[in-house]
């Protein structure tokens, strides 16, 4: 309280005048008199002994009862407040993923915990490690949640978000994703800012990096990856990793998949118009022009680079014809080559 005075954040009270602090408590009791007595004691205590008497300043409460689910809609969800704790009753068939509603970094989306630090490592725990030695630590309840729900890697009871060499976070992400490595090589910067959306300057300006890099990564289930990491301190941290594909026809399917939300089979391979005849031969991009409302006025490959600030020797354009609920229809596509590697950016 007397730090608080000096820093200017309140006045010194008399022994006629206090100084009052209010709080306002939110609670739900869903109609429980027992809770709500509870809460009444826990008022009365804490106003009763968070008492100054040398500098005069007490504190009070204005503790309202919020009915179900406003206590959530009103307050929880949004942060109303300086410290919000609340949580939801789970399905016992994932009990662990209902936990989430408690870790303070939202990382289910739906978080009710706001002002709790709960990556600190003060929870006791025992187990018995792959050598069969007892082990008992302290771990974090971050770590806690996450290793009921999936493989994790844990170091000085925290989840292990670091690691010395860059070779071995890439290895334990992948172990980590049940999808071991099998290659790691050099990856291309500018691809790798052309799916990030911003360059590794912007990164290393933004978070403090002293290093960002980008490598290519292949598995035993064949897939290929881009791994985005970073030098954080003495570490290797995670940026992003991201998905990457060398099949076109693979490529647009998901990128159809993704669009409509619904599996879109292509009729034929994507016929790749790489040359103004034959963009405007092609009898899908020849409708767009001759109708108005579409608003495509394009006649050149060179005037879609430059619409899409796209590199024109990077830039491909793909007519397809994909199969659904029984029909074919037509369509194109914008696409970006860099590399091996596809970038989606528009459909036309």
């Amino acid at each position: 309280v007397a730090k608080a005075i000096a820093d200017g954040h309140y006045q010194r009270g008399t022994a006629d005048n206090y100084t009052v602090i209010e709080f306002k408590l939110i609670y739900a009791s869903s109609g429980s008199t027992a809770f709500q007595a509870y809460i009444q004691n826990v008022v009365e205590q804490y106003e009763a002994l968070l008492v100054d008497d040398v500098n005069y300043v007490r504190v009070t409460f204005d503790h309202q009862d919020v009915t179900f689910p406003n206590n959530y809609y009103d307050y929880a969800m949004k942060a109303v407040g300086d410290l919000v704790v609340g949580g939801i009753q789970g399905s016992l068939l994932d009990a662990p993923g209902f936990l989430e509603v408690f870790n303070a970094d939202n990382r289910g989306g739906f978080t009710l915990n706001w002002g709790i630090d709960t990556s600190s490592p003060n929870i006791k725990v025992q187990y018995v490690n792959l050598d069969g030695v007892e082990v008992k630590e302290y771990w974090s309840f971050d770590a806690i949640v996450e290793v009921l729900s999936r493989k994790t890697y844990v170091r000085e009871g925290r989840e292990q978000k670091g690691w010395t060499n860059l070779e071995d976070l890439i290895r334990a992400y992948q172990d980590m994703n049940n999808d071991q490595v099998k290659t790691i090589a050099d990856g291309d910067q500018t691809l790798a800012e052309a799916l990030l959306g911003k360059t590794f300057e912007d990164l290393i300006e933004e978070e403090g990096y002293a290093e960002v890099v980008a490598k290519v990564v292949t598995t035993e289930s064949n897939r290929t990856l881009l791994y985005v990491v970073a030098k954080d301190g003495k570490d290797w941290v995670l940026v992003k990793t991201i998905s990457l594909e060398t099949d076109i026809k693979k490529f647009i399917e998901a990128a159809y998949t993704k669009e409509a939300g619904v599996t879109l089979t292509l009729a034929e391979d994507p016929e790749l118009l790489d040359t103004d005849e034959k963009l405007l031969g092609n009898e899908y991009i020849a409708g767009l022009i001759e109708d108005e409302e579409s608003g495509f006025e394009w006649t050149t490959l060179a005037e879609i680079a430059e619409a899409y600030e796209i590199e024109l020797s990077e830039l491909r354009v793909y007519a397809t014809t994909y199969v659904y609920d029984g029909e074919t229809y037509s369509d194109a596509c914008v696409v970006r080559q860099i590399g091996d590697y596809f970038l989606f950016i528009e459909w036309l």
